[in-house]
């Protein structure tokens, strides 16, 4: 008896874990998570939720990106730039 309750404790920690994984995936890499189907273990609330979540930190990263893609031009070019005053 006490064995099938352990096991059933491990298995709802598995569960856990995973939904923290997919929540986790959600911050930090949202394409990969977009991507996939919702999860057996998931109810439909709790996965629209992550998605949600994805969607609005994909948009912060492309927005990120595109910040960073404006500031190249200036910090990754080969010339020196003199900032000195020219003397007169």
């Amino acid at each position: 008896m006490a064995i099938g309750y352990l096991s059933l404790l491990a298995l709802l920690f598995v569960i856990k874990c995973a939904v923290w994984l997919l929540e986790s995936k959600a911050v930090y890499s949202p394409d990969k998570l977009l991507k996939l189907k919702k999860p057996f273990f998931l109810g439909k609330a709790k996965w629209e939720l992550i998605r949600e979540n994805a969607l609005l930190h994909k948009v912060s990263q492309d927005r990120f990106c595109d910040f960073i893609n404006m500031l190249k031009p200036y910090y990754f070019t080969d010339q020196k730039i003199d900032f000195s005053e020219p003397e007169n």
